[in-house]
């Protein structure tokens, strides 16, 4: 059963309280610098260039000095993910003019004292710092400076690396990545942060290439260092440096909602669906994710999938599950039920299939080869057997009367009528 929704005095809830604070102490710091109340920065429709500016300013503040991911951020700005991204890159490319730095690095002082002052306040209970800047402050310690964690971020992009400036710009950095086929400028800091980088086995000098400039990329302990300093609040560090752990609010069941967390990488049906075809569609559409997600739900709910490890639940305080009928809450005997149900209309060519995407998680080379398969023919086969699984769902793309629809004409069964 999924757990219950978090209480007012849960970490997570204390979690959102802080970050509230963090983001309104940064739209208080753009604000007052821009000459704007914080109120103004909260409007949800676009405004003009100078209130822009300003809450893009108060975005990267809160993302860079304060150490807030990009998640955390939308949320308590009201703004979507890619506008998160867009602020903080925008702000970014502002800063290689030095007036503009300047004043930014002023802002970031001022909003760090904010914050010191602020956990001081709270040093009596619980840290008001959240779990992103601690990390960050950690690795300042260490003997990073911050433009050495800016440039560090910027490299552990896939496919990102630093060359030395030209000659217009002696002693810096500049930070290239590849974006839809094109170079694209992201960063300029100084050379010192890469070699405080190289110091720390966190980066490393490329051979020349046929350019005959040298690039500094990321060694693999900088690419974790980073995933470790950016991981969401409520995660592990060391579990988010090898998978992408997500927070999410799910629906249970039995009503209300539950915060878990997800790998987000796990599912192949998750996979296919970012993925795109020659076409320029996905390669499953919303309605067959949906149908593969609700029967991997069931699987879930319905302990049908076998544990990896012992399971130490519950031992020795007596009503643990045993694995007897008598243990089975009435939600997992419905779960039985309803993949009982989804896997007979799917039929016995599909549902192996469908248990090996959805329960067991195999990806589609894997079974190609383990069933001696063509190519990139399970795609295909997955296609019909998730368009089945929609159907027995009564998942469809388009609406429907009700002449075509295939619900329960009536509730009676055979010969409940009385006969006269």
């Amino acid at each position: 059963m999924l757990p219950s929704p978090p209480s007012p005095a849960s970490p997570d809830c204390r979690r959102q309280r802080e970050v509230t604070q963090a983001c309104r102490a940064s739209r208080q710091v753009a604000g007052r610098h821009f000459g704007l109340l914080p109120q103004h920065l909260d409007t949800p429709r676009r405004s003009g260039a100078r209130v822009s500016l300003a809450r893009q300013t108060a975005i990267y503040l809160a993302h860079v000095e304060l150490g807030l991911p990009y998640g955390e951020i939308a949320r308590a700005f009201g703004r979507t993910l890619c506008a998160i991204r867009h602020a903080c890159a925008k702000i970014e490319n502002l800063r290689d003019d030095a007036a503009f730095d300047a004043s930014l690095e002023r802002l970031g002082q001022r909003l760090r004292g904010i914050a010191t002052n602020h956990t001081c306040h709270h040093s009596q209970g619980r840290p008001a710092m959240s779990q992103p800047s601690i990390r960050t402050i950690e690795a300042v310690a260490d003997g990073l400076s911050r433009d050495a964690i800016r440039l560090l971020r910027a490299l552990a992009e896939p496919g990102a690396y630093a060359i030395a400036a030209g000659e217009d710009e002696p002693g810096r950095l500049v930070v290239v990545a590849q974006s839809k086929g094109v170079s694209l400028r992201r960063l300029s800091v100084c050379s010192a942060a890469g070699a405080a980088l190289v110091t720390a086995d966190l980066a490393s000098w490329q051979p020349p290439g046929p350019a005959g400039r040298s690039r500094l990329a990321a060694t693999p302990e900088g690419v974790a260092h980073a995933a470790r300093m950016d991981a969401p609040a409520g995660i592990a560090p060391f579990a988010a440096q090898h998978a992408p752990m997500v927070r999410a609010t799910l629906a249970a069941p039995e009503g209300g909602t539950a915060i878990v967390t997800l790998n987000a990488a796990e599912s192949p049906l998750a996979w296919l669906a970012r993925r795109k075809g020659r076409d320029g569609r996905a390669l499953i559409d919303a309605i067959a994710f949906q149908a593969g997600e609700r029967l991997r739900a069931d699987l879930t709910l319905a302990q049908m999938l076998p544990n990896i490890t012992s399971n130490w639940s519950n031992q020795g305080a007596g009503g643990g599950f045993d694995g007897s009928a008598r243990t089975y809450s009435d939600l997992v005997v419905a779960a039985r039920q309803r993949v009982t149900r989804a896997l007979d209309a799917a039929g016995p060519e599909f549902s192996g299939l469908l248990m090996d995407i959805c329960g067991f998680l195999k990806g589609l080379e894997l079974i190609e080869s383990e069933r001696g398969w063509p190519a990139r023919s399970g795609k295909v086969v997955l296609a019909l057997a998730l368009a089945r699984l929609a159907a027995h769902y009564g998942l469809r793309g388009e609406a429907r009367g009700p002449d075509r629809s295939r619900g329960i004409r009536q509730w009676g069964a055979e010969g409940y009528r009385p006969v006269m």
